[in-house]
């Protein structure tokens, strides 16, 4: 439930419910197992806080705010650290998950070697773009807009960070294993 070999095969699941997600139809990836789990010792196993690391919960937030599957916690909220609040109630994460138009992302595929990329147009006419390395070593991107079909140099902001990366022509930084970046590109 919390550890990587389940959250990556959610992106063959995400991929293949992608034809039947609309408004009313959304896909259950399942709870989000982060924070403070199996308190008591509950069904998952012994009282202890998730397995996944920090770059996976990003991964695991960032994929199930595109597909959009609803975003139900699996933990004990009063237990929180700052990290796992600020994780689940950032507002532009957030957003991209209850966009009004509601459209799974996109993948994307021979975009960029040893990369996943998923794409999602949003109501404001922005996109949406995950970038996910799911192996086990970092990972350089070097994203050109233009093979998204994207403006030459769009206004680009990471979610995740809060933060203007400016205009750009292309997206470079290195992923870790399991991690991602979640941009919005308009």
């Amino acid at each position: 439930w919390d550890n990587w070999k389940a959250l990556d095969h959610e992106f063959a699941l995400g991929a293949r419910w992608h034809d039947y997600v609309g408004p009313g139809h959304w896909p259950d990836a399942d709870m989000l197992p982060v924070g403070h789990l199996s308190i008591s010792n509950r069904s998952v196993g012994p009282d202890r806080y998730t397995q996944f690391t920090r770059d996976e919960q990003l991964t695991h937030i960032s994929l199930w705010s595109l597909l959009p599957s609803p975003l139900m916690i699996g933990a004990n909220l009063p237990d929180n650290d700052d990290w796992t609040t600020a994780l689940l109630t950032n507002p532009e994460v957030l957003a991209v998950n209850q966009d009004i138009l509601g459209q799974p992302a996109q993948r994307l595929t021979n975009v960029l070697a040893g990369l996943e990329i998923w794409t999602k147009k949003l109501a404001d006419q922005s996109l949406a773009v995950g970038i996910f390395n799911r192996g086990n070593a970092v990972v350089p991107v070097n994203l050109v807009w233009h093979d998204l079909g994207v403006r030459a140099k769009p206004v680009v902001r990471d979610l995740w960070l809060r933060k203007d990366l400016g205009r750009q022509t292309n997206f470079a930084a290195e992923l870790p294993p399991h991690g991602c970046v979640l941009l919005r590109v308009e």
